[in-house]
């Protein structure tokens, strides 16, 4: 089935969402924005070369030779638009993520060729609907629907045709290094069975920038007809709550004690609660949260051993994609990269500095 066909869009619904979660963070990789992985990559004394050399010659089309074969960026009412007034502007404008995939991909290459390993077409595809996994984790939505999600998000980060093979292909690379050094351990799979069967709390949340925000609403919530509360409390989510639940009246879904994706103040507040009750004031890293728990779902009756293959699975792949982060990352910090082009450069820098 094509990842990107054409459909209605999907149904809006609630997204489990506490920002930062240590699974979205991976996004880094996964989803390409990668020049401020390169921070603090090494600039190599070539690279103040790029202020008084030359540009290097602009895009042509493949074949032919000599100038007849050079071709205008853009014809506008029959009238051509050279690559000299083009390309200035777009290096400038996205010069620093594209020299960081081009960087990366040089990196990967060479170091998959030390190491011995290839990337095959069954690899690629395989990083095609882990990405789709990725965007959709934690969402009840079709396959189509998650196709839809996908090729939305490939939108809204310029991922086109070519630059989504090159990330698929990097990825794939970034997963062939990765595998060599993860392997599950008996307590993260025991921590996964927890999370997915054990004890968990159905729970909305609320997060405010400053402690007297949070303040001023426990109080007003708490003043208020007990009754009422899950009702004033999903209310104040939509107003006032700056989490990406907001929108859904703060609905987290089942959350575990065990999963370690979610503060562990929030964990731990929500452990002690009774359905139908909120929790004190929580401080998390980034401002203030109170959160309702509507309902516990008891521990069900599936055996650890009976869903042990799928959890090595799943836990395996989360696994690789945080170590794919770090190689990247590494990688990109220990470059040396020389950009010639003053204006690429421009992006390149300021794309790091950022």
């Amino acid at each position: 089935m094509d990842q990107f066909s054409e459909s209605a869009p999907p149904p809006a619904g609630p997204r489990r969402s506490l920002a930062p979660r240590a699974l979205f963070l991976v996004g880094a990789v996964t989803l390409a924005c990668l020049v401020g992985c390169a921070g603090s990559a090494q600039r190599d004394p070539m690279s103040a070369m790029s202020q008084d050399t030359p540009p290097p010659p602009r895009p042509r089309t493949s074949g032919g030779s000599a100038d007849a074969d050079i071709r205008p960026a853009i014809v506008v009412n029959g009238q051509g638009v050279a690559w000299d007034d083009v390309w200035p502007a777009l290096a400038e404008h996205s010069g620093g993520a594209i020299v960081a995939e081009v960087v990366l991909d040089t990196l990967l290459q060479a170091d998959l060729a030390r190491r011995g390993l290839s990337i095959s077409p069954r690899d690629i595809e395989h990083e095609r609907q882990a990405l789709t996994r990725t965007i959709v984790e934690g969402v009840s939505v079709s396959d189509q629907q998650a196709q839809i999600l996908a090729r939305r998000v490939a939108d809204a980060r310029a991922l086109g045709p070519h630059r989504m093979e090159a990330l698929l292909r990097r990825n794939a690379m970034l997963r062939a290094i990765a595998r060599e050094s993860v392997a599950p351990t008996e307590d993260a799979l025991r921590r996964a069975y927890d999370i997915e069967h054990g004890r968990r709390f159905v729970t909305r949340l609320i997060t405010l920038p400053d402690h007297r925000a949070a303040s001023d609403l426990e109080r007003s919530l708490r003043a208020g007809d007990p009754a009422s509360l899950r009702a004033r409390f999903a209310e104040a989510a939509v107003a006032r709550s700056t989490d990406p639940t907001g929108a859904a009246g703060g609905l987290l879904g089942p959350i575990s004690p065990a999963d370690s994706s979610l503060p562990a103040a929030l964990r731990q507040s929500v452990a002690t609660m009774t359905p139908g009750s909120m929790t004190p004031i929580i401080a998390l890293d980034t401002g203030f949260a109170l959160a309702y728990v509507e309902s516990v779902i008891e521990p069900d009756a599936v055996a650890f051993e009976s869903v042990r293959p799928a959890l090595e699975q799943r836990v395996r792949e989360r696994m690789e994609r945080i170590e794919m982060d770090v190689i990247a990352r590494e990688m990109l910090a220990s470059a040396r990269v020389s950009v010639l082009d003053r204006s690429l450069d421009w992006g390149w820098q300021t794309g790091r500095s950022r």
